[in-house]
C-alpha cells in the first residue's frame, strides 16, 4: 500500500485504542478522526519542526515514483507536479498534454507497454510539463478529470494554510525560545485536537526529582552527581 495509507491506517488504529481506553475510564465513546494529510505531516514532524523554526533538510520532490499511474515532473519553474493516470485516464491526459501522439505512440498502447517503456514516458511527460509554469498545469488536467497536484516540499507545508486550518502545524509559546512552530496532533477526538504545550525537557532537567521519586536521599543524589554518575 502507498505510504500515505500506511501510516493514516496506524494512526487511526491508535486514535481508536486510545478511545477503547478512554471508553474503560469513563464509560463514554468518542468520535476519532484522523486524514491522510495530517498522518504524512505527523511522520515527517522532525524534517518539518526542523525547517519552520529556521533550520535547513534537504528537499527530495524529485524522487521518482516507479509505477505505471503516476508520474511527476518539474514545470518551468523550480515547482515539480504529480500526476496520477489510472488505466481510463491515459487519453484524457494526453490531451491535456496536448500530446495526442502518445496516444497513437506504439510504446505506450497498453498499460502493458507503457510499463514496460516507462523511463520513456516519463520522458516525453516531463519534457512538456517543462513547457509551462507547474501551477497553470491542474487546472488542464481538472479539465480532463485527471487527477493532479503540486508537490509540496517541507517549507511549503509548514505555511500551508490547509495544515494550519486544521492544526496540523501549530504555534506555540516557550519561555526558553519564544514563539516556535511545530507539527500538531493528526488525531481529533470528540472534535477535540491533542496540544502541543512545551518542548521536551533539556538533557538532565528531570533527573534529580526522578531519583528522589525512588528514594535517593539528597546526599546520595550529591554524591553520584560528584562521581559524574548524573549531570
Amino acid at each position: 500500500a502507498p505510504d500515505p495509507d500506511q501510516t493514516g491506517g496506524m494512526i487511526f488504529a491508535f486514535a481508536i485504542a486510545s478511545a477503547l481506553v478512554a471508553r474503560e475510564r469513563t464509560g463514554e465513546g468518542q468520535l476519532v478522526q484522523t486524514s491522510l494529510y495530517g498522518s504524512q505531516i505527523w511522520g515527517r514532524a522532525p524534517a518539518i519542526n526542523a525547517i519552520a523554526n529556521g533550520n535547513i533538510v534537504p528537499s527530495a520532490r524529485n524522487m521518482p515514483i516507479s509505477n505505471m499511474f503516476t508520474l511527476q515532473a518539474q514545470g518551468s519553474d523550480d515547482d515539480w507536479l504529480f500526476v496520477g493516470y489510472i488505466t481510463d485516464r491515459w487519453v484524457p491526459m494526453c490531451r491535456a498534454l496536448e500530446r495526442e501522439d502518445l496516444v497513437t505512440d506504439e510504446r505506450f498502447s497498453t498499460l502493458g507497454d507503457r510499463n514496460a517503456n516507462l523511463e520513456a514516458l516519463r520522458g516525453e511527460v516531463a519534457t512538456t510539463i517543462a513547457t509551462r509554469p507547474a501551477a497553470e498545469w491542474p487546472a488542464r488536467f481538472d479539465a480532463e478529470e485527471v487527477p493532479s497536484t503540486l508537490i509540496q516540499d517541507y517549507p511549503m507545508i509548514a505555511e500551508d494554510d490547509q495544515a494550519a486550518a486544521n492544526e496540523y502545524i501549530v504555534q506555540y509559546e516557550d519561555e526558553r525560545f519564544g514563539t516556535l512552530t511545530a507539527v500538531g496532533s493528526p488525531i481529533r477526538a470528540n472534535g477535540v485536537q491533542g496540544q502541543v504545550k512545551c518542548l521536551g525537557p533539556e538533557l538532565g532537567q528531570d533527573t534529580e526529582s526522578l531519583l528522589e521519586e525512588i528514594g535517593c536521599a539528597p546526599e546520595e543524589i550529591g554524591r553520584l552527581r560528584e562521581a559524574g554518575v548524573v549531570g
